[in-house]
């Protein structure tokens, strides 16, 4: 029973990974929900050999951003560093949302002791309730007409100092998401930081689009 409600929980998630994604770089989720319901599913089953059988929980951040990284650079048919790019910047913003989400119900007393990483119910519930919420603000954005439309197929390093930053900032991001369990006791760090990578790549992708 545990494995199931897993496999749903953590396919709901991957939904609303998938869905922040598109949508903040415009693209229309209907158009790909056979494959992204399929994907989502074997990214579960994927996630539960990861945390279960080969016990290497630590890595699985990385080994999910590869793969949402693939499955995006051939379904989208982008770059390899456009999709990178809507990887990690929907990833961000989702792991801002359940980073918020858990501050939230940190506060509230009757929440006191609430420890996901511990309780597999307060785990589900903390996937729950950040997949809702991401899902209904991506919607809300998508259909308000908000989200970047510049050309993800082809990027140039000269005189694009900004395509650079990107690059340095991607990598960075990475290197982030690989290293937070490190810093799972240090919930506002991390928050501040999640906060100034979007807002960075927000301001570059504005100068983007002013171009």
């Amino acid at each position: 029973m545990n494995n199931i409600l897993f496999v749903v929980f953590s396919t709901l998630e991957a939904v609303s990974m998938f869905t922040i994604m598109l949508h903040l770089f415009r693209f229309n989720v209907l158009h790909y929900y056979k494959q992204l319901l399929a994907m989502s599913v074997l990214m579960s089953l994927f996630s539960l050999s990861v945390w279960n059988e080969l016990h290497l929980s630590e890595y699985a951040p990385v080994i999910l951003i590869a793969v949402f990284i693939l499955f995006l650079f051939f379904t989208l048919r982008i770059s390899i560093i456009g999709s990178t790019l809507v990887v990690l910047f929907g990833y961000s913003a989702y792991a801002l949302i359940q980073t918020l989400v858990l501050l939230a119900m940190e506060s509230f007393e009757p929440y006191s002791t609430f420890n996901p990483a511990e309780d597999e119910a307060e785990g589900y519930v903390l996937q729950a309730v950040s997949s809702i919420i991401t899902l209904l603000l991506s919607h809300a954005l998508y259909k308000r007409g908000y989200g970047f439309t510049f050309s993800l197929d082809r990027f140039k390093w000269k005189g694009e100092w900004e395509n650079r930053i990107m690059f340095v900032l991607l990598c960075l991001g990475i290197l982030f998401v690989a290293m937070i369990p490190m810093f799972k006791n240090s919930l506002l760090w991390v928050v501040l930081v999640f906060i100034f990578i979007l807002a960075f790549q927000i301001y570059l992708y504005i100068k983007k689009e002013q171009r």
